[in-house]
């Protein structure tokens, strides 16, 4: 083969990688919250099967994931679409720059990402409840704020004042929403804190602004994530 002739085949190669990777990076790339999002809009089955046959998945399949699809109305069809699609060999993710951090899947950066958030009530609304991790103190809760945590995988013990309410566990690289509420009848602003659906937690957080910088604690800075949600 001539040199004119190799540099001619390298080229079509390359030609025809560029055009691989353009077709694949314009799909779209649905996560666990965008099939919700077309259960909730009522989409017919078949029709949310073809998104997902069709687009780029990261899928959270894990047990409790699938729990809350169910819960969520997402028809096992659909289910059953996302963990084929998941059992693919995913395209890189692209940058998460300019991209709700809700719709990141946990896994691109391997952390376990802990949306913490309190609505918004009249009643106790002064009240600053405070937040531990590990037994240290993380922050102070606002009324009407939310944040992301950003842990280690391994387990870890989250509770706010009222520790009948701890949540001790192994934490995987995924996604978890935590609710705070404040107390009945506790007038020092003891919170309460309970594991709640991604569906549940993001209708609430979008009615939320995130925490104010100077409501944590300084050494916690690097693992709290306060970009809104977009």
């Amino acid at each position: 083969m001539t040199l004119s002739s190799r540099l001619l085949s390298i080229a079509l190669g390359m030609s025809i990688l560029w055009s691989a990777t353009t077709v694949a990076e314009s799909q779209d790339v649905l996560h666990n919250a965008d099939v919700i999002k077309m259960v909730s809009a009522q989409l017919a089955p078949e029709t949310i099967v073809l998104k997902i046959e069709t687009s780029v998945g990261q899928f959270d399949v894990s047990t409790d994931a699938l729990t809350e699809l169910k819960a969520a109305g997402v028809p096992d069809v659909a289910i059953a679409a996302m963990i084929k699609a998941s059992a693919k060999s995913p395209l890189p993710p692209k940058s998460p720059e300019g991209v709700s951090p809700a719709s990141i899947p946990s896994t691109t950066i391997n952390k376990a990402i802990v949306y913490i958030y309190r609505p918004g009530k009249f009643i106790g609304k002064s009240l600053e409840p405070s937040v531990f991790l590990d037994e240290q103190k993380l922050l102070d809760m606002d009324n009407a704020r939310y944040l992301a945590l950003k842990l280690e995988p391994g387990r870890h013990i989250l509770r706010s004042n009222e520790k009948n309410s701890e949540i001790d566990q192994v934490w995987d690289a995924k996604t978890y929403y935590i609710k705070i509420t404040i107390a009945p009848g506790m007038l020092k602003g003891h919170g309460q804190m309970g594991m709640v659906t991604e569906k549940l937690a993001l209708e609430e957080i979008h009615k939320l602004r995130p925490l104010d910088k100077d409501h944590v604690e300084a050494g916690y800075l690097a693992i709290i994530d306060l970009t809104p949600i977009r």
